[in-house]
C-alpha cells in the first residue's frame, strides 16, 4: 500500500483541565513533530582501528511546532504568554495629548477614520490690561490674531496691550508678566498637524515643545492583547488532517499534553504574510495507562 503523504488540515487546542470542545487555531503554514535523540555509545577498544562496540539510543524530547498563519488575538496571546480583552469603541472628548514640533503623539485608543479626529489647543482666556495672570495660563489677544500665548512668567499685565509676536516660541513682556507664543489658536489638520492611523504628528514650527493639546474622536472596537502577563499554559492538541497524496484519506493526531514556548519573532513589517512560529514540548500524560498506550501522542491513519 502506498503511504505517500502531503498533508492539509486543521489544528485545535484545549487548555488542560477545561471543559467543552477545542478551539481552532486557524490557517497554519506548518504543523511538525520534531524529536531530539540521545545517543550513548560504547567505543570498541579491543583493536587499534576503534569503532562502536555498542550503542543505546533514547528519545530525549519530542516537540510540536505550529506555524500559525493567522495573527488572531488568541493566537498572539498564546504565542506571547499574554491575555486578551475586548474594548468597545466610544465617543472620546477632551483627551490630553503631549505634543512637540515634528513629534508623533498617539491617541489612547484607535480612532475611527470618519469622522476625523479634531484637535484643539488648551482652553484660554481673553487678554485684559492690568490683570493678574498665573504661570501656565493661556491667553488670546482681545483682538484675535490667530495665535495662543502662554504665561511663562507670572505677573500683572500692562496698562495697554503689547505687540503680540506671531512666531512660535517668541516672547513678549506684558507689564510684569512674560507671554510666549506657543501655537495657533485654531488648529488645522494638514496645516498644523497630520493625522496618522493611531495619532497625530505635529508639523515643525507649529508648537512649542512640551505643550498639551486636546483631542476628540470616536474610537473603534478593538481586541487588546497584553503581552507577557501569564505563565505558559498547557494544552491538549488535535490535528485533523487529510492526506492529499492518498485522495484525501484522513489522518488524526492527538497530543495529550502540549506546553508551547513563545514565538521567536512576530513579523509586523514585511512584504510576506506574517506567521507565528511556536514550538513546544510534548510532556508525559500520566493519566494515559495500559500496555502499549502512549503517554505522549497517538495517530489514527485511515487505510
Amino acid at each position: 500500500m502506498d503511504y505517500s503523504y502531503i498533508g492539509s488540515g486543521r489544528i485545535y487546542l484545549r487548555k488542560i483541565g477545561s471543559t467543552g470542545g477545542f478551539i481552532e487555531v486557524g490557517n497554519c503554514d506548518g504543523v511538525n513533530i520534531n524529536t531530539t535523540e540521545q545517543e550513548i555509545t560504547k567505543p570498541d577498544r579491543t583493536q587499534p582501528g576503534g569503532g562502536t562496540f555498542n550503542e543505546v539510543r533514547r528519545i530525549e524530547s519530542c516537540a510540536l511546532q505550529i506555524i500559525a498563519a493567522e495573527l488572531s488575538p488568541e493566537n498572539l496571546a498564546r504565542a506571547l504568554y499574554g491575555a486578551t480583552s475586548a474594548y468597545e469603541g466610544e465617543a472620546i472628548t477632551g483627551e490630553s495629548i503631549a505634543v512637540g514640533p515634528g513629534q508623533y503623539s498617539p491617541f489612547s485608543h484607535l480612532p475611527a477614520s470618519s469622522p476625523a479626529p479634531t484637535i484643539a489647543p488648551p482652553a484660554s482666556t481673553t487678554h485684559a490690561t492690568t490683570d493678574p495672570v498665573t504661570l501656565g495660563e493661556y491667553i488670546v489677544p482681545a483682538t484675535p490674531n490667530g495665535f495662543l500665548y502662554k504665561v511663562t512668567t507670572a505677573g500683572t499685565t500692562g496698562g495697554s496691550a503689547p505687540t503680540f509676536p506671531t512666531a512660535i516660541g517668541e516672547t513678549v513682556t506684558d507689564g510684569t508678566a512674560v507671554l510666549t507664543c506657543v501655537s495657533r489658536a485654531t488648529l488645522v489638520a494638514g496645516t498644523d498637524y497630520d493625522i496618522r492611523p493611531g495619532g497625530i504628528i505635529v508639523l515643525d514650527g507649529r508648537v512649542v515643545a512640551g505643550e498639551t493639546w486636546t483631542a476628540a474622536y470616536t474610537s473603534v472596537d478593538t481586541d487588546v492583547v497584553q503581552a507577557l502577563v501569564t505563565s505558559g499554559e498547557e494544552y491538549e492538541v488535535v490535528f485533523d488532517g487529510l492526506n492529499e497524496a492518498r485522495s484525501g484519506k484522513r489522518t488524526r493526531l492527538e497530543a495529550f499534553r502540549y506546553k508551547p514556548g513563545v514565538a521567536q519573532a512576530v513579523g509586523l513589517l514585511s512584504d510576506e504574510y506574517a506567521a507565528l512560529d511556536v514550538t513546544g514540548k510534548l510532556l508525559k500524560d500520566t493519566t494515559k495507562t495500559g500496555v502499549g498506550i502512549s503517554q505522549y501522542f497517538k495517530a489514527d491513519i485511515e487505510r
